[in-house]
């Protein structure tokens, strides 16, 4: 009955069986068979799933295979990922929502929608970095600190709108299927994601520095020392720049993790 009067599922289960709803000439059949809904679902406590994930026998008695079933945010063949874990990580966000062997006009609404927003992005990121490059690269606007950091932080804008375009270029056509090559996949996940990391933190931290040295400048008024507050900035710039702190698609992930360069972050700050 269900089969026949909700014709949008293709299954359903009670008690005791599990269905299959199929076309049968003009008509739509149930196929059943047993199924214990009560069932315990942990391979016999001997489960490889992680993150709560249930591992799902083809046979309660005698089982030959199984599989995980992960928790929502979690994924990959035994739940090992968890993308409410991520920062940044276009694979982990974005990258089981990309179909394999699927061309760009024909994936979900999801991934056009995130292709045409960071093509937008990436478009004016980088008109604004170019334009505030042009700016800041006048000496009238580096007469005192803030003019080094805006003009700092503009050549990272640059950096993050280009490595940001990069890697969803990559991470699209390896989810794709376009690009197998594990040595550029390998050098891309090293790199990209902790560069694009990087260029962020140092971003935030040179804005920290010009609302710094703006208060500082209207605490000290007309006895601010403006070349004073160049070499402080030229020194603090070079700081921070040479600061020395698979699964059943068989599909190919680029999983960083930044905990500790995280940690480094917090107890430099405190």
């Amino acid at each position: 009955m269900p089969c026949q009067h909700e014709k949008s599922i293709s299954c359903f289960y009670d008690q005791n069986h599990f269905c299959l709803c199929q076309q049968f000439g003009s008509h739509r059949v149930a196929n059943c068979f047993p199924f214990d809904s009560n069932l315990v679902h942990n391979c016999f406590k001997l489960s490889t799933c992680q993150n709560d994930g249930d591992c799902i026998q083809n046979d309660h008695q005698c089982p030959q295979t199984s599989r995980c079933n992960c928790q929502e945010c979690s994924y990959g063949s035994l739940c090992q990922f968890k993308s409410s874990l991520f920062d940044l990580s276009l694979d982990g966000i974005l990258g089981f929502h990309i179909q394999p062997h699927i061309y760009i006009t024909n994936q979900p609404v999801i991934v056009q929608i995130t292709l045409c927003l960071i093509v937008l992005i990436v478009f004016i990121g980088i008109l604004n970095g170019f334009l505030c490059l042009i700016t800041f690269k006048s000496r009238e606007t580096r007469q005192v600190g803030c003019g080094y950091y805006l003009h700092s932080a503009t050549i990272t804008t640059l950096l993050t709108s280009i490595i940001l375009i990069l890697k969803f270029s990559i991470l699209l056509c390896a989810q794709i299927g376009m690009i197998t090559n594990r040595l550029l996949l390998n050098i891309q996940c090293y790199s990209f994601d902790y560069l694009l990391e990087v260029c962020l933190t140092l971003d935030r931290w040179l804005i920290g520095f010009v609302a710094l040295e703006r208060a500082y400048n209207s605490y000290k008024g007309i006895n601010f020392n403006k070349t004073k507050s160049i070499k402080i900035a030229k020194y603090a710039i070079s700081r921070l720049v040479n600061d020395d702190s698979n699964d059943e698609q068989k599909r190919i992930w680029c999983i960083v993790s930044f905990f500790f360069y995280h940690l480094h972050l917090i107890l430099f700050q405190h």
